[in-house]
């Protein structure tokens, strides 16, 4: 695992929701908003995950979620990016849940284990742009 990139972190501000819905549900307005959003959608189910202040209260949803850019482009064959992160949130036991675009990831954990993934990343050599040592 120490051969893995290290990376540049960033926390975005906003608190995220995921939320699923049933693979036939029309996608609602209030997921296209102009901050970060994702829709995917499987024969099973449709998950969006978005601002949370964004999410009306009556779907099934999961709160408090905090987002965690990797910083700079990567090509889509570029091995290790996400694992360098996977593995030591793995280690300290910290769930994820992952977004990747064609240029970047976002990773998503609980808010309530924001400090101890900072720590943790911090650790194992990736540095955070925009926070306090």
């Amino acid at each position: 695992m120490n051969n893995l990139p290290k990376l540049r972190l960033r926390v975005l501000h906003e608190v995220f929701a995921i939320c699923s819905f049933p693979p036939d549900a029309t996608l609602p307005d209030w997921a296209d908003r102009p901050s970060i959003f994702s829709i995917t959608k499987t024969p099973k189910e449709i998950t969006i995950v978005c601002e949370e202040s964004h999410v009306p209260g009556k779907c099934k949803k999961s709160e408090n979620w905090k987002c965690i850019k990797v910083e700079g482009n990567f090509a889509l064959d570029a091995g290790g990016v996400l694992a360098g992160i996977a593995g030591p949130l793995a280690q300290n036991e910290i769930s994820l849940y992952v977004i990747s675009t064609y240029d970047t990831d976002y990773v998503l954990i609980h808010a309530d284990d924001l400090d101890r993934t900072v720590s943790c990343l911090s650790e194992f050599g990736h540095s955070f742009i925009g926070m306090s040592p």
